[in-house]
């Protein structure tokens, strides 16, 4: 009985010792990724921690853009700003150091912004970037600008079209998750992003709308408003690859 009760004891030891292995060489299981397209009110650091999880960008919307532009003005945001800045380009990477928050890598920083704002409250931010000191191409950047003229007034009384609401979300979810290069784009081998070409007959005609912006439109535009022109030369091939990705 007392050599039954050691093996037992033993093979029950060996099996607490192999369990105990096993779960010593579990991995922590990942923390669920919440997939995010935008978001409305958002710090630097809370927005550089969501950009790490959206390798895509992320839309920054804001019904009242005059809330977000007077908070970088804040003491202590200085920082902000630059950011943004930063990230307007969409092809560059950020990496922060922190005592309490660790190191935070963005390999994409990619931002939009979209809203609204009054006209006074912009002229204010435009007189500011007419000082050489103040400028720092902020407002150059929103590169799509509408100021629509008075509407005449009418009654109307209908529901929204939501068929094209639905195929209007069915591009955006499709182009959140689309393979780039299932659909023509181009992956070096060194590279870390696809990318995609004009045809030879689109390349000619971007050739031309370029000389036109660089010799006809900025020379002779205001300094301010040559500085925004200039941003067109990614403008221009950003909405066209916009509308080739919708179109496909």
């Amino acid at each position: 009985k007392g050599r039954r009760k050691k093996r037992k004891m033993a093979t029950k030891a060996a099996a607490l010792e192999r369990l105990k292995a096993e779960y010593l060489a579990l991995e922590a299981p990942r923390v669920p990724i919440r997939r995010r397209y935008k978001t409305n009110d958002v710090t630097v650091e809370k927005l550089h921690e969501l950009l790490g999880e959206s390798p895509r960008g992320l839309l920054v919307f804001r019904d009242e853009l005059i809330g977000m532009l007077a908070s970088w003005d804040k003491a202590g945001h200085e920082g902000d700003r630059s950011f943004f800045l930063e990230g307007w380009e969409g092809s560059g990477s950020y990496t922060s150091d922190r005592v309490r928050r660790g190191t935070v890598d963005t390999p994409n920083l990619c931002i939009s912004i979209l809203g609204g704002i009054q006209p006074g409250k912009l002229r204010a931010y435009l007189n500011q970037a007419a000082d050489p000191l103040q400028n720092d191409g902020l407002m150059q950047r929103f590169q799509m600008l509408v100021y629509p003229d008075e509407p005449v007034w009418q009654m109307v009384d209908e529901a929204p079209n939501y068929d094209a609401r639905r195929r209007a979300a069915r591009v955006m979810e499709e182009l959140a998750g689309m393979s780039f290069t299932a659909y023509g784009a181009v992956q070096d081998e060194e590279g870390d992003r696809p990318y995609f070409n004009f045809s030879d007959e689109a390349q000619q005609l971007f050739y031309k709308w370029y000389e036109d912006l660089h010799i006809n439109k900025i020379p002779g535009a205001h300094p301010l408003m040559a500085e925004h022109l200039a941003k067109y030369r990614s403008l221009m091939p950003s909405l066209a690859l916009i509308f080739h990705l919708i179109d496909v």
